[in-house]
């Protein structure tokens, strides 16, 4: 069995569901910024119990308050755009006898309204459950104050060590104690090692082993996934991504069209194709003739469009951490101009 497991948001959409749906609040964005920004130091630092993406669990109270719903959450999802080639590349990969799944960080309403445009099956979407009703249970009057004055306080405040250990005292001492409890632990987030669990059940389920399985991500809550299929000698891909998951993945490809690494998924020699390409990238920037046939029988051609946007494809296990810094500078170009706003977030 080929199985191949995307995350959604950059691979497949660009939009950020989670900061969107934030921006339905008061400042909600500028707020939602400085608790993204929190949660890399946490996953940075490794803090104990905590996982990339747990954005998400830490904003839900915030929502509340300010009555944003599911409704809000899926209206908010019914804007979000596909990823050019997205399709196609999902499409080519069911044809050829892929199973493909979806382990996002998002919200579950806006992973499975992504998957199905894109025809993946409901019960190959692994995402994170917000039941906001559910949520609701515990949340006093008094606790509610207490939200609305922290909201203010992050809002009015730079970015610092004061005000990381200010939230480090609200969302791990403060929160905990009142009645409404801990955002993480009524909140199971799809990020970080959740996604390692996810793959691994995906694999069991298929009895094959996770070096028969092919991942790809772009972001800190996709790195330990990416490490860990790497390690695994699995295919381990990198769309368009940024500084936390680039070091971690086998390979790098950045496109403004997802179809360039239909040839790194599908192909029986991928560690070939790819430093053939690296090797002859100038080259083939400069007349798309010389792309390899290993990669040109995909019809990759037709995403070459100038030299200021061609696709960019690396292998990176041998990359020293120079080489990794270059690579990143490169995907910042593609990641802004598919992702836009949310590309800035990790």
């Amino acid at each position: 069995m080929k199985i191949a497991c995307f995350d959604l948001e950059g691979p497949l959409s660009p939009q950020d569901n989670a900061y969107e749906v934030a921006g339905e609040m008061d400042k909600g964005r500028q707020f939602f910024e400085k608790i993204s920004k929190y949660d890399d130091y946490l996953a940075e630092e490794g803090r104990h119990g905590h996982e990339p993406g747990d954005t998400l669990a830490l904003i839900a109270p915030f929502l509340l308050i300010e009555e944003v719903g599911e409704r809000d959450i899926k209206r908010v999802s019914c804007r979000a755009k596909i990823v050019s080639g997205a399709k196609e590349l999902i499409d080519n990969l069911k044809d050829n006898g892929w199973e493909v799944y979806v382990i996002s960080t998002s919200y579950q309403q806006h992973a499975y309204n992504i998957s199905q445009k894109l025809d993946i099956k409901r019960e190959n979407v692994y995402s994170t459950q917000l039941k906001l009703e559910e949520l609701k249970k515990g949340l006093t009057q008094s606790l509610i104050d207490k939200l609305k004055r922290f909201k203010q306080k992050i809002l009015k405040k730079e970015f610092s060590k004061e005000l990381i250990d200010y939230m480090d005292r609200f969302f791990f001492d403060e929160l905990p104690e009142t009645e409404w409890g801990d955002p993480l632990n009524r909140i199971n987030v799809r990020g970080g090692e959740d996604k390692v669990e996810a793959v691994k059940k995906i694999a069991n389920s298929h009895n094959i082993d996770l070096s028969e399985v092919t991942v790809i991500g772009d972001s800190i809550t996709d790195y330990k996934m990416l490490k860990k299929i790497r390690e695994k000698s699995g295919k381990s891909i990198v769309f368009n991504g940024n500084k936390y998951a680039i070091p971690h993945a086998g390979y790098s490809a950045a496109s403004l069209d997802i179809r360039i690494i239909e040839p790194i998924i599908r192909s029986k020699n991928t560690n070939n194709i790819v430093k053939e390409w690296e090797k002859n990238q100038e080259e083939i920037f400069k007349d798309i003739q010389t792309i390899p046939q290993s990669f040109k029988k995909y019809g990759v051609a037709k995403l070459f469009k100038n030299n200021s946007k061609n696709p960019i494809i690396n292998y990176i296990p041998d990359k020293t951490e120079k080489e990794i810094e270059k690579i990143i500078e490169k995907h910042k170009f593609y990641r802004n101009n598919v992702r836009g706003e949310a590309a800035k977030l990790g």
